[in-house]
């Protein structure tokens, strides 16, 4: 596969200030398709072959690239069986692209459970897209951990973006308020609005650069923070059909902020152009209160339990705790409804969470009893004979928040 370049390593994951872009999602009816190893030889495999052929092109209309610049893909997966390597697309014949992988892991991150959703893009030469129908391509490989002859995972959806030059008519927006610099509080309000005519608006979406729970899944704690799902943004600050646009952020499990908040906020006009507006840094500065995040170290690889399997990782605390007021516990999981217990410290926090078969993300209410100074562990604990219950890198935090 070629190396092409993903957001990873660039200051943003969300397109610059003053881009000018469309958006074009893949979606099917069941919400996602699979995508499986040519040569898996597990018995199971030949199930998903008397279906659709594996590897059957994903249609995709593109209807305008007249002042185009440049373009990128957005990829919603589920990383699939553990172990899943090559996993990776082409467009319309050309070169195979691998898709963006978690960063931060101990050994290889296929050998990891891991969703990530749309979030960083992977950019694509212009040139490989055409106006009119594009023929997109999936591939996998072997199972490089725990190999039981089943490379497999799933694409939810999939978002080409592709970026115009300015002269393309679109809404121009700016953050009003907070001005740059400012000191805020919890829950502030981001005020949008634009030149010209507002009925020529659709909607506003805010995005933020902090620190907080990967969202993305990816791992990088610091980045713009935002998921899609099925070509839909979520787990942003907020967005607004009103213009001017109110947006009130919910800061209250917004862990403390050492370094200044990036805001940028797209705007999308009647036509579905978007267009970005300029960042505004300010700085979130609690006056009554703290909220401090703390993250699982030793996170095992293929954190996924079945059969009587307990499994385990470390959430190192090294504050006082005679402050806490209250404490979330926050994960990412794949099918742990077929969970019989989540704890931390050996005491019971919830049975299970999410559905079967597809992911989950949860912020559960620790008692802060259960809390201890220095090493608290979470553990995972299943007796299904169906689909394992599984923690996606990277793993769950604890958020505590002091008086």
């Amino acid at each position: 596969m070629v190396g092409i370049e993903s957001a990873f390593g660039r200051d943003q994951a969300v397109p610059a200030p003053g881009e000018v872009f469309r958006e074009y999602t893949f979606r099917t009816e069941r919400e996602h398709f699979g995508v499986l190893d040519p040569y898996a030889g597990h018995l199971e495999a030949n199930n998903i072959r008397q279906g659709e052929p594996p590897g059957t092109p994903k249609m995709l209309e593109i209807d305008s690239l007249e002042g185009a610049t440049r373009a990128e893909i957005a990829v919603e997966y589920w990383g699939g069986h553990i172990g899943t390597t090559r996993q990776g697309f082409h467009v319309n014949g050309n070169d195979w692209v691998p898709l963006p992988q978690p960063v931060g892991t101990l050994h290889q991150p296929e050998s990891y459970f891991r969703t990530l959703l749309g979030n960083p893009p992977v950019q694509i030469p212009l040139e490989w897209l055409q106006e009119g129908a594009n023929a997109f391509q999936f591939t996998a490989g072997t199972q490089c951990y725990n190999d039981f002859k089943w490379g497999f995972y799933w694409i939810y959806s999939f978002t080409v973006r592709v970026y115009y030059s300015p002269e393309r008519p679109h809404v121009v927006g700016r953050i009003a308020s907070p001005h740059a610099q400012q000191v805020v509080d919890d829950y502030p309000t981001i005020e949008v609005v634009v030149d010209g005519h507002a009925s020529s608006t659709a909607y506003v979406d805010v995005i933020g650069r902090y620190t907080d729970f990967s969202w993305s899944g990816t791992g990088a704690f610091s980045e713009w923070h935002y998921q899609l799902m099925q070509g839909n943004i979520k787990r942003h600050i907020g967005s607004s059909k009103e213009v001017p646009a109110q947006i009130r952020w919910n800061t209250e499990w917004v862990p403390d902020q050492d370094e200044p908040v990036g805001l940028i906020a797209r705007v999308t006009d009647q036509a579905g152009t978007v267009s970005t507006t300029g960042i505004v840094e300010v700085f979130l500065k609690r006056s009554a209160r703290s909220v401090r995040m703390y993250k699982s170290v030793n996170l095992p690889q293929g954190f996924g339990v079945r059969i009587g399997q307990r499994m385990e990782c470390t959430i190192p605390i090294d504050d006082d705790l005679s402050y806490v007021k209250d404490a979330r516990l926050v994960l990412s999981t794949w099918s742990a409804a077929h969970a019989d217990e989540l704890a931390l410290n050996g005491r019971r926090l919830i049975e299970r969470v999410g559905p079967v078969h597809d992911v989950s993300f949860d912020s559960i209410p620790v008692p802060v009893s259960y809390l201890r100074n220095g090493d608290n562990v979470f553990s995972i604990y299943a007796q299904t004979h169906h689909h394992a219950a599984e923690v996606n890198w990277p793993g769950p935090v604890l958020l505590l928040e002091f008086a």
